[in-house]
């Protein structure tokens, strides 16, 4: 009996592993449901808007991109890298305003609906992680990251 407290308490602690966008996206099928906390950059969050990237360099190829779309009316030649879709869940993105253009540490639950196998199916804004928590996060030169003091 005590063995199965344990067992059930243990099924609903925060996880301590941090994972990348890329290791989401990959495990989509698998971690569905599931509470899990994952690195990346937020280039932006908002409206049909708030996609979460491996690195800034690659949340500044998506702002190219999407520039060059527009000024030519036409979708580029270039290939967009991945980034996982945010949820906007119980007003996310006034939670996440302030951390725009920064490093995050989110901590939310795997949706697999807008991912066909890893591959995008929804339009606008796919909700492949529905956050519970958003908080600075500095990535790693090689590692996992550590975790910055102010959350939301």
């Amino acid at each position: 009996m005590i063995l199965a407290g344990s067992v059930a308490a243990s099924c609903h602690r925060e996880p301590d592993r941090v994972l990348s966008i890329f290791e989401v996206v990959a495990n989509i099928d698998a971690l569905n449901g599931r509470t899990v906390k994952v690195g990346g950059f937020l280039p932006e969050c908002g409206g049909y808007d708030c996609l979460l990237y491996g690195s800034e360099a690659d949340g500044r190829r998506v702002k190219a991109w999407t520039e060059l779309a527009r000024a030519h009316r036409r979708v580029p030649d270039s290939e967009l890298p991945e980034g996982l879709g945010i949820g906007s869940d119980d007003g996310f993105d006034r939670k996440a305003a302030p951390f725009v253009g920064q490093y995050v540490l989110i901590t939310g639950t795997v949706d697999k609906r807008c991912r066909d196998h890893g591959e995008m199916g929804c339009t606008d804004r796919a909700p492949e992680i529905h956050p519970k928590s958003i908080r600075p996060w500095q990535p790693p030169a090689g590692g996992q990251g550590r975790v910055l003091e102010k959350r939301t």
